[in-house]
């Protein structure tokens, strides 16, 4: 796994994400349909289709990725 590949792949992700901080929504560059909840099962599964379409990742890349990302997104959320 080459850790700086994934970050420059997390950043880049983050980078092309919206946050509207009244409404608490996340518009992620993988789906136009804003997200409420980092957690759901549909967020996952978009997270991971990007991912491995865009990024060419594995399963466990996509994992660290997607752990990393969405620490960083609820730290912009509970600034």
């Amino acid at each position: 796994m080459d850790k700086k590949y994934l970050h420059r792949v997390i950043d880049r992700i983050v980078y092309e994400t919206r946050i509207d901080f009244n409404e608490r929504t996340i518009y992620a560059p993988f789906n136009d349909t804003p997200w409420d909840n980092l957690y759901a099962q549909y967020f996952i599964k978009e997270f991971n289709d990007h991912c491995e379409d865009v990024y060419g990742l594995t399963d466990d890349e996509m994992r660290y990725v997607r752990y990393k990302y969405r620490d960083i997104i609820e730290e912009k959320i509970n600034q």
